[in-house]
């Protein structure tokens, strides 16, 4: 039927190939959406960690210097006081590690790292009743400080984790998009 009427062949295969590129761009739009959105969450989350790691670099900042505090300084530093700056600083030490680890958001553990972050913080939230027993000679100003500083540290690690993992999913479901789409 085809071979007797041309015009007909030829208006079928123009259609078909309309069609076919039609859905090739709808296809290459929705891709085009899902990676702007992977992208912008990529940013957010780098947002977030970079925020996270100012606030813990200018904690673990006061938490060395209240050793030398002059209400300190003019006596030893009793053991609660070294005990409790000696883990917060270690254990904020390993948040900005594990803060710079988390990188260019190309980790394969991202989900696994932020899980890890998660359990740092609590671990260093942990030590605040410590420190407030500790550091009972200092002013209450001091004190409240210190603990404003440790619950900014949950507030924004909190905050990374929910980005990463957000974007984490985002990304998985791109991949998964993308490998749908080309069969």
């Amino acid at each position: 039927m085809t071979i007797q009427n041309p015009f007909r062949s030829l208006v079928l295969l123009t259609l078909l190939a309309f069609c076919v590129e039609g859905h090739n761009a709808q296809g290459s739009d929705s891709a085009s959406k899902v990676l702007r959105s992977t992208q912008k969450l990529g940013l957010v989350a780098e947002d977030a960690i970079t925020l996270a790691t100012i606030e813990v670099a200018n904690a673990k900042g006061l938490i060395n210097a209240i050793p030398q505090l002059k209400t300190l300084k003019g006596e030893l530093p009793d053991n609660g006081v070294l005990h409790c700056v000696g883990g917060l600083n270690d254990g904020l030490i390993d948040v900005l590690n594990l803060l710079k680890g988390f990188g260019q958001l190309d980790s394969p553990s991202l989900v696994k790292d932020s899980n890890s972050l998660l359990d740092l913080v609590e671990d260093l939230a942990s030590f605040n009743g410590l420190c407030h027993i500790a550091l009972r000679d200092l002013e209450v100003t001091i004190k409240l400080l210190l603990s404003r500083r440790l619950q900014d540290i949950v507030l924004l690690t909190n905050d990374v984790v929910y980005r990463v993992n957000r974007f984490a999913q985002n990304q998985d479901g791109y991949a998964y998009y993308q490998a749908a789409t080309k069969t």
